[in-house]
């Protein structure tokens, strides 16, 4: 029975020190946000053509496919922020056209302004004021 009320004392003492530091915080703030998620990027579009354009996110990783938006209409996407990488978008046509933009270093939170134009090489990227 002795024994056992300084192993008692020992795992009390190890919680409590372990649950102090866990409560703790750090000063420096996530790039992540908060909550620890890697953060959004939303890309916002504007197709003023005639025609159906799909929308392509393009990264190191993969190019994935944001959706379509009609002509004469607007579309907003949201991607995950993968870290410090460049962005590409793509725009292909329903016509058969097709665009990619120059790339663009993104940070989380940022938004991305796409106006799709005639001709479709005439297609506008470009930075978005940051969401918060």
């Amino acid at each position: 029975m002795k024994t056992a009320r300084p192993l008692a004392r020992l795992v009390g003492a190890l919680a409590l020190v372990l649950g102090t530091y866990a409560c703790g915080g750090s000063a420096t703030p996530s790039p992540f946000g908060s909550d620890g998620n890697r953060g959004l990027v939303e890309v916002r579009v504007d197709n003023i053509t005639f025609n159906d354009a799909t929308i392509f996110a393009i990264t190191l990783q993969r190019r994935r496919r944001l959706g379509v938006v009609q002509g004469k209409t607007t579309g907003r996407f949201t991607i995950e922020w993968e870290g410090l990488q460049d962005l590409e978008i793509a725009v292909d046509l329903l016509a058969g056209q097709s665009f990619l933009s120059q790339p663009l270093q993104v940070t989380a939170n940022e938004v991305i302004d796409v106006q799709i134009r005639e001709p479709v090489s005439n297609t506008i990227v470009s930075r978005g004021e940051r969401r918060r």
